[in-house]
């Protein structure tokens, strides 16, 4: 009995998240259009949910998606599966997002029950509606848990301790195989690994091991029968013209989409990376040119937001915001429109504004190298969607990873602020800026239930 309440005692913040993420999901986690959609063709396939039924409907699909539709085996067996048995998902949903924070606080170091809810705070940065677009089911497994096991893996990869233990490598190597098996995230896994294993030369047997291990998903994404057949078929459905968009269109409308969506939309994940790069300039005590450049990217933020807010009212407001078309914020003949051009320059300036200021405000120093590789890697990944025709059809989701990756990036900024902040003259004042961010994306999220 003392055992129990010391576990208890100990792990009283993870069981307050599970218990919280559990409610939230049985009050507004419903199946959603393409859960029911999923959910009725099983019943009427097979007219009850016996283990044995359950089984052989999600055997069925799963192949069926190989053949027609998909490369995503590993995640398909699962969303198949958990589509059928909703508390199961809850469950499973709800210990994941503990895990997610267990492996973000060992990534930050933060084993105190204030560091835990700083941690906390940061993942109620997260916009968690992106994930409703195909079912909160579908949408979970698919793009959220991925995200989950690649950080996983990752923290491991960081703590070295897959050196030591047989155990962490094959977990590691496991949440690697899961999270690979979603293609943006393989890309950005392809890439990263490079820029890991440049930094880190002492790495690079375990490097190539899982450089191998996304290289072979890769290989499957590309060549998997489904995923040609359904790319054969998606433009005549989402995108009849796709096929004459040339190889530099698509670079640009999936770079402008990618973009778009921090810049000229209200995100807090914006504003808040605007918040700590402009608190480290105080921090570091730059120059004031300097400290001006850091600005911009939390005034391009709030500005996004009022063209937003402003779009009804205002023609120039209504001309910004609704630049980007579905052939991008050039369109198909606005070649020689100069105006066409300004969404594009700014996005690049901005772009290039914060990859300076994640180097220069660390002083260049190896990790803050890797942490702006890193952005520009992930982001790469995402301007991919350009070259599929279901760019738009694929919606938010397809951004998770770079949720995901910012607000790890402004976690550790806001760590290094902490560190060069004894005084705690500014640090405060950043803890106070990200928490307004925070609520507002907790607003957004009460507004679901």
């Amino acid at each position: 009995m003392i055992r129990v309440q010391k576990w208890i005692r100990d792990n009283c913040f993870s069981i307050f998240l599970f218990l919280a993420v559990l409610i939230l999901e049985f009050r507004f986690y419903y199946r959603t259009s393409d859960d029911k959609q999923l959910y009725t063709d099983f019943l009427n396939a097979w007219g009850s949910q016996t283990f044995r039924n359950v089984c052989s409907q999600v055997a069925a699909k799963v192949s069926g998606d190989v053949l027609k539709w998909s490369s995503r085996v590993i995640i398909n067996l699962f969303a198949n599966f958990l589509v059928l048995l909703f508390p199961v998902w809850a469950v499973c949903n709800a210990l994941v997002t503990v895990l997610f924070h267990a492996r973000i606080c060992r990534i930050f170091r933060a084993g105190d029950t204030r560091g835990r809810a700083l941690v906390l705070g940061l993942m109620l940065l997260m916009p968690i509606e992106i994930y409703r677009s195909c079912g909160w089911i579908v949408g979970t497994v698919s793009y959220y848990w991925p995200v989950v096991f690649l950080i996983t893996a990752f923290s491991i990869l960081l703590g070295k301790s897959w050196q030591h233990s047989g155990k962490a490598a094959a977990v590691m190597l496991a949440c690697l195989i899961y999270a690979c098996n979603e293609e943006i995230i393989c890309v950005a896994v392809f890439l990263c690994l490079w820029i890991w294993l440049v930094l880190h030369p002492e790495d690079k047997k375990i490097v190539l091991v899982l450089q191998a291990v996304c290289v072979a998903e890769l290989l499957w994404i590309l060549f998997c029968p489904g995923n040609r057949i359904r790319y054969s078929r998606e433009p005549d459905r989402w995108f009849p013209r796709f096929e004459t968009l040339s190889v530099l269109h698509r670079m640009e409308m999936g770079f402008t989409s990618t973009m778009n969506r921090f810049w000229l939309r209200t995100c807090p994940v914006s504003a808040a990376l605007g918040v700590v790069l402009l608190a480290l300039a105080f921090v570091r005590k730059r120059s004031g040119r300097m400290k001006f450049l850091a600005g911009v990217p939390l005034a391009a933020a709030l500005a996004g937001w009022a063209i937003k807010e402003n779009a009804g009212r205002s023609r120039i407001c209504s001309a910004i915001y609704y630049s980007e078309g579905q052939y991008g914020s050039l369109g198909l003949f606005n070649y020689t429109d100069p105006l066409r051009y300004l969404p594009l320059i700014f996005y690049i300036c901005i772009g290039g504004i914060i990859l300076v200021l994640l180097m220069d405000l660390e002083n260049y120093s190896r990790a803050s190298i890797a942490v702006s590789l890193t952005l520009l890697a992930v982001t790469a990944s995402r301007c991919i969607m350009g070259f599929t025709p279901t760019i738009w059809v694929s919606a938010r989701r397809t951004y998770s990873l770079m949720y995901w990756v910012l607000i790890l990036i402004i976690g550790y900024e806001y760590q290094q602020i902490s560190r060069l902040d004894p005084e705690r003259k500014i640090a405060p004042l950043c803890l106070a800026g990200t928490g307004l961010c925070s609520a507002f994306a907790v607003m957004d999220l009460m507004a679901l239930l």
